[in-house]
């Protein structure tokens, strides 16, 4: 009798405690042969159908013919913008990093010496300031790497090259399709409204402000893909085909059908971007 008792006892308990997680987590329990919630699936089948009928290729709708015959290298690419934004930035003496930096030697001395005292609770954060007054001067030269040096457009006009690099040296090269492209404002806090009718090349076909623009899909370094990137082009800058350029980071894709190609020996030998076997 009392085994029984305490068998009952027992699973009153343990049904007590199943009604309580219910309570409390107010998810239905599953275990790993239960079925999904199966409107969910029926949605994803929907949207997995509605892309599956889309076709692989979308076609363009936005395509601009240049008023003159474009010029490619030897390679197929045109150059349309070249810029070397490190002989145009303030690095070393950047304010307000510098002054960050500054006071690593003060926040030493104060932990070090403790001239008030402290309790090694309070000390502690000059230390710790210390290590982390030269974050903002890392994140500035990281951001460094979305300044664009080169952009050339390949032979087909859907395709730009993008040629971006660090202090260190090193340079990447990045493929992109035009559609990508999206204008800012230049207050850099919303997009532009209407990309046909944005002034951002002056009368001499040079840039009136810093650009930015957001790239849908960018793959940095050749490895990583990011989306809505942030690419900013200086406007000590040269445009070299302007009318083009323009049209590029409007979204259009560029008809090539009247092109010629410089076969003129105008190459180093083994260039790092060369790509040729002659």
């Amino acid at each position: 009798m009392l085994s029984k008792s305490l068998a009952g006892s027992s699973r009153a308990v343990f049904k007590t405690a199943l009604n309580q997680s219910k309570c409390l987590t107010k998810v239905p329990l599953r275990t790993l042969f239960h079925f999904r919630n199966l409107n969910e699936e029926i949605h994803a089948e929907e949207i997995h159908n509605a892309h599956q009928d889309n076709p692989v290729v979308a076609e363009a709708e936005k395509i601009y013919k240049p008023s003159h015959t474009v010029e490619f290298d030897r390679v197929g690419e045109c150059l349309l913008y070249s810029c070397d934004p490190f002989k145009h930035m303030n690095i070393y003496l950047k304010y307000p990093y510098v002054f960050y930096e500054s006071l690593i030697p003060l926040s030493v001395w104060m932990y070090y010496v403790n001239p008030l005292s402290l309790t090694w609770q309070y000390k502690y954060w000059f230390l710790l300031a210390a290590t982390a007054m030269w974050w903002p001067r890392a994140w500035y030269i990281h951001d460094m790497r979305r300044r664009v040096h080169k952009v050339h457009l390949l032979r087909g006009g859907k395709v730009v090259k993008i040629t971006v690099g660090q202090l260190s040296g090193d340079r990447w090269w990045s493929w992109t399709e035009n559609h990508n492209f999206n204008l800012l404002t230049e207050d850099k806090k919303d997009f532009e409204e209407d990309v046909d009718k944005a002034a951002f090349v002056d009368e001499e076909g040079q840039l009136k402000y810093e650009l930015h623009t957001q790239l849908d899909l960018y793959e940095e370094f050749q490895a990583t893909t990011l989306q809505d990137a942030i690419l900013v082009f200086m406007k000590e800058g040269v445009i070299h085909e302007p009318e083009i350029f323009q049209q590029v980071l409007r979204g259009y894709y560029i008809d090539t059908s009247d092109y010629t190609i410089n076969t003129g020996n105008n190459m180093r030998h083994l260039e790092p971007w060369d790509n040729n076997t002659f």
